[in-house]
């Protein structure tokens, strides 16, 4: 659920009052395992980075969409998207779907 990192270096308002307590610990797990691509939500937008071994897919939610960067508890203007996730073998795709 919660990103194993912080989006926002610490300084938004999810990273300050809501991380994950051993975001180190699990960053450093995933960097040493074989995974290549992680999905989470928790701080209800969208983000997408790519780390030294994996990619990490922040997903969207329905019901609301907290600025990412904004120090202080802010909404944005929700959009009804989905992440859709097709896994074929080896191949991973994902994308957003607005669902109106």
């Amino acid at each position: 659920h919660h990103p194993p990192i912080l989006l926002s270096h610490g300084k938004g308002f999810m990273d300050s009052n809501y991380p994950l307590k051993n975001h180190q610990l699990v960053n450093q797990s995933i960097l040493d395992s074989k995974i290549e691509y992680v999905f989470c939500g928790h701080y209800h937008n969208v983000f997408c980075v790519s780390l030294e071994s994996y990619t990490l897919h922040l997903t969207p939610s329905i019901a609301s969409k907290i600025k990412l960067n904004s120090e202080s508890f802010e909404l944005e203007e929700v959009e009804l998207l989905l992440r859709i996730i097709q896994v074929s073998g080896s191949q991973v795709r994902t994308y957003l779907k607005n669902i109106i």
